[in-house]
């Protein structure tokens, strides 16, 4: 035990002069890191200011070789200038030449221009003398012929008035002598009286079916009595109605036999002269025209008024233009009257204005036929429409009740002094007669209806005899002015022939003279122009003249920019963007060169400090180590002595054997904390095992990432044009690296194989010192007894390790998941090594005969001498040769069987690699659990399910008790130990992981 005590302490030596040496590496390194870092800024900003020196030579150069190239097309363009100016001049040259004689004959021409203008001038005097002369002559036939014609004219109209006359004396409206007022009067009266009888008797009729509906056939007495009333009430109106009607009709037929009379006695006698006038439609028509039809109507219905003896009626303006309105408003509406009847819309529209009264869809003022002239073609034509139209509307009436009738002869009102008349014809056509009574029921506001005299169009009633004496007297007279008209015209005519010769001769004299006066204005002007383009010759020579001067001296300016100034510039910059391209090529030569030796330190730097954390892990585990087999003296040494004390006490008293027995059962009751202990030591070592798998993952994220960041340095390398350098670097790093990985993998070959040697010989060394020790201890209990080890099959088969899944995982806590492991490739030596070293333990451990329980990180083996009662040697050892830990189990016999080293090793060497699911355990912890609670109750009963007894049921020695007490003690201790060993064993795996 001193022995690997000083040969521990030489390890933590070791480490320790390690991690001081590494620490100055780090130092040393940074210093060296910040140092490459300096200089790769230095050597970045330098190939930064150099390639922008180099972009500004290149631009420079490129401006450069713009103004060349701008220079050799301005002295190429000066050239064609000059040689352009030149050309000029000589053209302007020949221009001037030219312009010199042009100018001189065109100065020769208007002379002779000028003394044509003056005769035609003289020429022109005496012709418009002669002609004004004539001119007057001409004057005074003309007013001759006018007064003449005028009179001619007014006789003519005078004829035609008078004709109009005679015409309208022709055409008479004969009213027959029944075909009074008082018989109109009275078929109105009884034409009333049968509409009141027709209404009463409808009435009846709807009330009498209303009431026959109503009564039922049982009908009570008042029912009975209103239908009787009904009944008598439509009798009483038949009746009447039928007295109405046959009076009616008595009245009807005096008014028909009269109208069949009246429509046989008048007819339409044609004017010659009104048929030779041409009507074409109311927009033909002349005032006068307009005039003479509306008197002819006025007339016609007078004639009849006169015989009925009711008030004539008055034609005015005011009621033409009232009637004229209404006819342009049905023409705006294009209202047929035959297929729409009145437009009242129309009608009330024109009179609003004019202060009459107006009703919606009443039509106080018009009367007018529903035939269009359709076929009319002169104003005999419109005349004889106007004779049907009124003898129609006096004649053919009884299907309208005489409306018509009444309204024309005026028999509908009374009251009234006058009744104004308006005759109009729309563009469709269509007659308009317009009638408007002198009452305040029509004529609402007098002052907008004008009456006065100026309006009234007369109308006088003519004698026959005296009207064809008036035309036959106009006719004579017209022959005698229609003679002197003659002589007029021929005079005039003659004067007009004289004065159209004179005229003739002035006109050609004033064309000879236009056109003297425009040769000679031509002749000036181009004169003038050719004057003026000499002198503009001459301008234009001086100025192509100067012009060339300027090209010249543009053209040798020129060339001397071209030459002298830009071909030079153009050497200088060719010469600044070599030197500038030298130092850039320099610059990043230098630059790549640092960001190399920066690497190289920094990488350098990164291998020392990862070193440094297992460094100082293995430190501080060597250290425990040696703590650990100081404590273990101390604890043999201390154990040694207890024993005998305890020995002793035992012997003198027997008390202690009951003392012995209670402290066997606390610790009894204790091996359920102690297994709880055990568990979370498990549990803390699946909780660093899942911390080093994070730690994994963590590393190869950054690894990831470093990849990323030396894939982008890779990236701006090659901007720097780099790529190759870098390669070769990288090529020569990944070699070393090859070649450090492959010195490594054959120091981890030799370290299995001297681990595998060092465990057999361990083994062997360890079977001795347990029996010497077991030898030692039984000598001092049992009076010397001494055997041979016999070797003890383990709690639970080890996994081969031939078959092991590289991957094995630890155990973990029961209900958990097993943490996930790091896969790490290892190359084809690497595993045949591995192999080769699990062979040998395998042979070792058959050799021994010790029991194993094998996993990817640990092994852990147990061995019992079976000359010495059970006692037990567990050791725990991690696949590195990072040394071994062992615990010294001394045997217990009888009853306390369980508590020795085989029920720890059976809890400690479970397999790792088992298929036994956590719930299992679990169930088997919860077992004993609930049935060492059962043996705290009942001291004396023993269960048959659990390793964990209760008291012994028989007496024992003294010495067997105290044996049996310092055997719990170093229970507790092999615990604390295996935990220490799970914390050792990851750690180590981390420093493998690392290195």
């Amino acid at each position: 035990m001193n022995q690997q005590i000083t040969t521990q302490t030489g390890i933590v030596d070791k480490d320790n002069t390690d991690v001081n040496q590494t620490n100055s590496d780090i130092s040393t390194q940074t210093t060296a890191v910040e140092t490459a870092n300096t200089n790769l800024t230095a050597a970045n900003k330098t190939a930064s200011d150099k390639a922008i020196a180099l972009q500004e030579a290149k631009d420079a150069l490129a401006k450069a070789q713009t103004d060349y190239a701008n220079a050799q097309t301005t002295a190429n363009s000066t050239d064609a200038a000059m040689k352009a100016a030149e050309a000029d001049v000589d053209t302007a040259l020949d221009k001037f030449n030219d312009a010199t004689t042009q100018a001189s004959q065109a100065n020769v021409a208007l002379k002779a221009a000028k003394a044509a203008e003056s005769k035609s001038n003289d020429d022109v005097i005496a012709k418009a003398s002669a002609a004004s002369s004539l001119a007057q002559v001409a004057a005074d036939a003309a007013t001759a012929q006018t007064a003449a014609k005028s009179t001619a004219d007014s006789l003519s109209a005078q004829l035609a008035s008078a004709e109009v006359t005679l015409d309208s004396t022709r055409n008479k409206i004969t009213v027959p002598a029944d075909f009074t007022v008082a018989a109109l009067q009275a078929w109105a009266t009884a034409n009333s009286a049968y509409n009141d009888a027709y209404n009463a008797y409808s009435n009846a009729v709807t009330t009498f079916y209303a009431v026959s509906s109503a009564t039922p056939s049982a009908a009570t007495a008042e029912q009975t009595a209103a239908f009787v009333a009904a009944q008598n009430a439509l009798s009483t109106t038949k009746a009447t109605l039928d007295e109405a009607t046959s009076a009616r009709d008595d009245d009807a037929k005096v008014l028909t036999t009269a109208s069949q009379q009246g429509l046989t006695d008048n007819t339409y006698v044609s004017s010659p002269t009104d048929a030779a006038i041409t009507y074409t439609n109311a927009a033909s028509l002349s005032d006068d025209q307009y005039q003479d039809l509306a008197r002819y109507a006025t007339t016609l219905i007078n004639q009849v008024r006169s015989q009925l003896g009711e008030p004539s009626v008055t034609l005015t303006t005011t009621m033409m233009d009232f009637a004229k309105t209404i006819a342009n408003q049905y023409g705006t509406d294009n209202w047929s009257i035959s297929d729409k009847g009145y437009d009242v819309s129309a009608i009330n529209t024109a009179a609003s204005p004019l202060g009459l009264a107006t009703k919606t869809g009443a039509n106080y003022y018009e009367n007018a036929p529903t035939t269009p002239l359709t076929d009319v073609t002169s104003i005999d034509g419109v005349k004889e429409a106007i004779y049907n139209s009124i003898e129609d509307m006096l004649f053919k009436d009884a299907n309208k009740a005489y409306a018509h009738t009444n309204s024309l002869i005026g028999i509908l009102d009374d009251g009234y002094s006058n009744d104004y008349f308006g005759l109009s014809i729309d563009s469709l056509n269509q007659l308009h007669f317009e009638q408007v009574l002198d009452k305040s029921d029509y004529i609402i506001d007098p002052t907008k209806f004008d009456t006065s005299a100026d309006t009234i169009i007369a109308t006088p009633v003519v004698d026959s005899d005296a009207a064809q004496q008036a035309v036959t007297n106009l006719n004579s007279q017209i022959s005698d002015q229609q003679k002197v008209l003659d002589q007029a015209n021929t005079d005039a005519e003659t004067a007009q022939t004289n004065l159209k010769t004179a005229n003739d001769a002035l006109s050609d004299a004033k064309v000879t003279q236009t056109n003297a006066n425009s040769l000679a204005s031509d002749a000036q002007i181009a004169a003038n122009t050719d004057n003026t383009a000499m002198d503009a010759a001459s301008s234009a020579a001086t100025e192509k003249q100067t012009v060339l001067a300027k090209a010249t001296t543009a053209h040798n300016n020129a060339n001397d920019d071209l030459t002298i100034t830009k071909a030079g510039a153009v050497s200088d910059a060719q010469t600044a963007v070599t030197a500038a391209s030298n130092a850039a090529e320099i610059a990043t030569e230098a630059a790549s060169d640092a960001q190399t030796k920066a690497q190289i330190a920094q990488d350098t730097l990164d291998t020392s400090k990862a070193k440094l954390p297992d460094q100082e892990t293995q430190a501080k585990t060597d250290q425990q180590t040696l703590d650990d087999l100081k404590a273990k003296l101390s604890s043999y040494t201390k154990a040694a002595s207890d024993a005998a004390a305890a020995q002793l006490d035992a012997e003198s008293t027997a008390v202690v054997s009951s003392q012995a027995a209670t402290d066997a059962q606390t610790a009894t009751q204790n091996q359920a904390a102690l297994a709880a202990n055990v568990t979370k030591t498990y549990e803390a070592a699946s909780l660093a095992n899942k911390a080093l798998g994070d730690a994994q993952n963590t590393f190869d994220a950054a690894s990831s990432a470093a990849s990323t960041a030396d894939a982008a340095i890779t990236t701006a390398e090659d901007t720097l044009n780099d790529a190759k350098v870098a390669n070769s670097v990288a090529n020569s790093t990944l070699n070393e690296a090859q070649k450090t990985l492959s010195a490594a993998n054959d120091t981890l070959d030799k370290a299995k194989l001297a681990k595998t040697d060092a465990d057999q010989n361990l083994a062997t060394v360890r079977q001795k010192v347990l029996n010497d020790l077991i030898a030692a201890n039984n000598n001092h209990n049992n009076g010397g007894q001494t055997g041979t080890t016999t070797p003890t099959q383990p709690t639970t088969p080890g996994t081969d390790p031939a078959t092991t899944d590289p991957t094995d995982k630890p155990a973990t806590d029961p209900a958990k998941k097993p943490a996930k492991t790091v896969k790490k490739a290892t190359n084809k030596s690497a595993k045949k090594t591995t192999k080769k070293a699990t062979t040998a333990d395998k042979r070792a451990n058959k050799a021994t005969g010790a029991s194993t329980g094998t996993g990817r990180r640990a092994s852990l083996t147990t061995s019992r001498s079976g000359n010495y009662q059970g006692t037990s040697i567990l050791a725990f050892a991690g696949n590195q040769a990072r040394g071994a830990l062992s615990a010294f189990i001394p045997a217990v016999n009888n009853g306390f069987d369980q508590l020795t080293g085989t029920t720890v090793a059976k809890a400690a060497t479970t397999d790792t690699t088992s298929k036994k699911s956590g719930k299992d355990t679990a169930s088997k912890n919860k077992v004993k659990s609930n049935k060492q609670s059962k043996s705290n109750k009942d001291t004396s009963t023993t269960s048959n399910t659990t390793q964990q007894a209760a008291a012994p049921k028989h007496n024992e020695s003294a010495a067997n008790k105290a044996n049996d007490k310092r055997q719990l003690y170093i229970l507790g201790g092999v615990v604390a130990i295996a935990a220490a060993a799970f914390f050792w064993f990851f750690g180590a795996r981390r420093r493998r992981n690392q290195d």
